[in-house]
């Protein structure tokens, strides 16, 4: 049903030329040279955004697994009652999610993977060491947490790589393998240390989650606030060639502004101009 739904859909695309065009503009506006010219496999930060990706998908499907064994073996709760608060948490989940698009319109998407993957980290500690219910409260924070990280992991690593964003977007989307990865590990813990301590699985991935993003956010210049772009600062592809048209005439460099003043007599009716040299 939803393949009919994108068949029959007119959904925009964009060209890769406009792509390029918005990078170099994004490199330009923060004083940085623009590293799109580099292969698909130099984009440093798409690779380690990857990784990130891998993990953290890993550890949020292994959070989920194991929510009714926790409730059950930890709190002493029956599989019918543990269930009923699964659905609550997977309700925080959500409410992370909801949120975050209120955070995302005040801070920079990379601060906000930093500080929630730290989150996450002290919340998974919490649900290691905490007895009874107290524990369990700290797993139902962590889903609100874990809510918005995925689609911020996924935007902070596809962010300004021109032409290489749809390959891009294809590898990101790899990284669900992660949710085979983890659970399994974390069932052999499970097994043999109990269920609070197979969360601790998951801590390697929330500590590569919080480096990533503070590592990004401090490179980009530890900004706290969304740096908005005046208008007309990312130019389209239409206006990149015709930047490219104007200064690519062979002699003399023709100025935009000796055209727009040459065309104003021509407009009015008085004739043209002579071309200032």
């Amino acid at each position: 049903m939803v393949a009919v739904v994108f068949i029959v859909s007119d959904l925009p695309e964009t060209p890769e030329s406009e792509l390029e065009a918005a990078a170099q503009a994004a490199a330009r506006l923060a004083g940085v040279s623009s590293k799109t010219d580099a292969s698909f496999f130099k984009q440093h930060r798409l690779w380690f955004g990857w990784f990130c990706q891998l993990l953290y998908v890993g550890s949020q499907v292994a959070s989920f697994s194991f929510f009714i064994n926790y409730g059950v073996e930890v709190v002493g709760w029956s599989n019918a009652k543990s269930s009923t608060f699964f659905s609550y948490s997977l309700l925080i989940f959500l409410g992370g999610r909801i949120v975050a698009i209120g955070v995302l319109m005040l801070w920079p998407v990379e601060l906000m993977v930093g500080l929630w993957g730290a989150g996450c980290m002290i919340l998974v500690c919490c649900v290691i060491s905490l007895p009874g219910t107290s524990g369990l409260v700290c797993l139902m924070l962590l889903f609100f947490f874990q809510g918005p990280l995925i689609p911020c992991i996924y935007a902070t690593s596809t962010k300004d790589l021109g032409r290489h964003t749809r390959r891009a977007s294809s590898l990101m989307i790899s990284a669900v393998v992660g949710g085979a990865i983890f659970p399994p590990i974390q069932g052999a813990i499970a097994d043999s240390y109990g269920t609070h301590i197979s969360y601790a699985v998951a801590i390697p991935a929330y500590i590569y989650t919080a480096v990533f993003g503070i590592s990004l956010w401090y490179r980009d210049g530890c900004r706290f606030t969304m740096q908005k772009a005046k208008k007309g600062q990312f130019p389209t592809a239409s206006d990149d060639v015709e930047h490219k048209s104007l200064d690519s005439t062979p002699g003399s460099p023709v100025e935009k502004s000796d055209i727009i003043e040459d065309s104003i007599p021509v407009l009015l009716g008085n004739g043209p101009r002579r071309m200032r040299n």
